[in-house]
């Protein structure tokens, strides 16, 4: 996801519920761009870190012209088996420079860019994700039929037209038809916020060889534990807490002191997830803490860690403030108050955290916390408009 699947969140998702594997955003290339280098946080994952975190990762491309995609994936091919082609993307810049799900406009033009990347890479050296139509679904069946003719790696669909971007529901009749009509594994994308939604839409394509979960795991990060093991997850308020500090630590740390994140990926520190485990949690907190601001910060005077004193760049708190905008959904009702979102530092955000939670148990809510998807916010998730009086964003 574009902005979102940076280094440190695919981290913190590892930490919180491991999915099985996590891809880039897209590294959009040009004639200029990126040169004969990556960029150091486009996937250390596969070069500098390889050797150190237990995720797949799936690079990620975007592009006008194939040259530029050719030109670019060879290094990412020596370190993985295919470099996936973005072809999805609805983002008006994106489409208005000739990309994303731009390249979905003329069939027969998408079928040629996808064949020029084939004959200059090689045979399964190539994914592609797309949407099932540029104006409309219509489209689908003549956008598939041509890509039969190529050996690609994968395909993901996401079941909605660009014009849609994510509102409406994804088709997943259109997927199930990519799946049995190529000789390709098919990916299937769209609507997965937990194993009801995932079993419904397994029963419509029954044959996709993979799912891909991309605002269902902001909404609950956790989303792959209860996908592994069909239960909901509960946790404790303590967790919650500590993995949402982690969460914060881990930005602050990849925009102020990414040599630190990356010494921090060596020595092991991520090799397992974190889970539900209030303790793997606070130990990890304690360590990203010290790895940010030191031993000797004001913060961990008298041996304590003193969290209110803890100054986080503005960016860091923006990036903590999209998550719980996605998060607090899956949570009790309680939790929605737009006020941690006016947030300004990590003191005032945990301290409407503790008060949201003081007001949850008062009302008689359990002590641990379940995370459900709560279909009553998913129009805000779509970008729908919806009119509520009794909801303040």
């Amino acid at each position: 996801m574009e902005g979102v699947s940076n280094l440190p969140m695919r981290l913190w998702w590892h930490l919180a519920s491991a999915p099985s594997a996590l891809a880039t955003p897209f590294l959009r290339v040009t004639a200029t761009f990126p040169g004969s280098t990556l960029p150091r946080g486009f996937c250390p994952e596969l070069t500098e870190l390889r050797s150190y975190l237990p995720y797949p990762l799936v690079p990620q491309l975007m592009a006008a012209d194939s040259a530029d995609f050719v030109r670019t994936a060879p290094v990412l091919l020596t370190v993985s088996p295919f470099v996936e082609l973005n072809a999805g993307c609805p983002s008006p810049t994106c489409v208005g420079k000739g990309a994303g799900s731009s390249l979905l406009r003329q069939g027969d033009e998408f079928h040629r860019f996808v064949g020029e990347l084939q004959q200059g890479l090689g045979a399964k050296s190539v994914a592609v994700k797309m949407r099932t139509g540029f104006h409309s679904p219509e489209e689908f069946t003549h956008l598939i039929s041509g890509l039969a003719d190529y050996a690609l790696a994968r395909l993901t669909v996401h079941g909605r037209t660009r014009p849609q971007r994510y509102s409406g529901q994804a088709r997943w009749d259109l997927i199930a038809a990519a799946s049995t009509s190529l000789g390709t594994a098919v990916v299937a994308s769209g609507d997965v916020v937990g194993q009801a939604s995932l079993d419904q839409r397994l029963t419509t394509a029954p044959l996709v060889a993979g799912v891909l979960v991309g605002r269902g795991a902001l909404r609950n990060p956790w989303i792959f534990q209860e996908l592994r093991t069909g239960a909901p997850v509960r946790l404790s308020f303590t967790t919650l807490r500590y993995a949402l500090i982690s969460h914060a630590l881990l930005h602050e740390l990849y925009q102020e002191h990414i040599d630190r994140l990356f010494e921090l990926c060596k020595s092991g520190l991520f090799s397992r997830s974190c889970g539900t485990d209030e303790e793997a949690w606070r130990q990890l907190q304690a360590t990203l803490a010290k790895a940010v601001f030191g031993s000797e910060h004001p913060g961990f005077a008298d041996g304590c860690q003193q969290d209110h004193l803890w100054p986080l760049a503005r960016q860091t708190m923006g990036r903590l403030k999209m998550l719980w905008n996605y998060l607090r959904s899956s949570l009790p009702p309680v939790f929605f108050a737009p006020s941690l979102l006016r947030s300004s530092s990590l003191e005032a955000f945990l301290s409407h955290l503790e008060r949201l939670y003081a007001e949850h148990r008062n009302q008689g809510g359990l002590a641990e916390l379940e995370l459900a998807h709560q279909p009553t916010w998913d129009w805000l998730y779509s970008g729908e408009k919806q009119q509520r009086a009794d909801v303040s964003l």
